[in-house]
């Protein structure tokens, strides 16, 4: 299980944006198309 840490309450956000690197280590990105800056952090 993956705990949830904090939650997003504003934006827009697209798995595919969204890369696990290794355990306990994720790359999330955001162009302002697909998924923005508040739905990212």
């Amino acid at each position: 299980d993956i705990p949830i840490w904090k939650m997003a309450t504003a934006g827009h956000f697209e798995g595919g944006d969204f890369v696990i690197l290794e355990p306990g280590l994720v790359l999330v990105g955001y162009c302002g198309e697909r998924s923005e800056k508040e739905g990212s952090e």
